[in-house]
């Protein structure tokens, strides 16, 4: 696997990891211990509390697809930004939701593996991104 291919790995295992209801599991295994997260709705949160945040999730969201498009990744030396939209489907607490958002994702070379560092999510407002289409 090329040094690019692998964050882009990372991004699709971790989507089938959220299907599979395993995020927690993926998230804990990838995360970087300075990991950061800037949420949808403003919030910010380090590498325990957002793990604990989805381990939460696991208990009351099941997702039925999670898809990302429009993947674009730059690589530098021991780290890569991606960006992507996101459509996200399934049942929250009984309730159906479909939404998309746009990402952007900072991952590292560290301790010989790649490693997510910060993500950064913005909820797209009634649009649905799909695979092909021009955002």
């Amino acid at each position: 696997m090329t040094t690019a291919e692998e964050p882009e790995r990372l991004i699709l295992d971790f989507a089938a990891a959220a299907v599979a209801g395993h995020a927690a599991e993926f998230f804990d295994r990838v995360a970087h211990p300075l990991y950061v997260f800037v949420g949808a709705d403003g919030r910010r949160e380090r590498r325990q509390p957002h793990l604990e945040a989805w381990r939460d999730l696991q208990a009351v969201r099941r997702y039925s697809a999670v898809t990302p498009t429009d993947l674009t990744l730059s690589v530098v030396g021991g780290s890569a930004v991606a960006t992507f939209y996101e459509r996200v489907q399934g049942e929250h607490a009984g309730r159906p939701f479909d939404r998309t958002f746009l990402w952007s994702a900072h991952f590292v070379q560290d301790e010989g593996r790649w490693q997510l560092l910060a993500e950064h999510a913005a909820l797209v407002p009634g649009r649905t991104v799909r695979q092909g289409e021009d955002p």
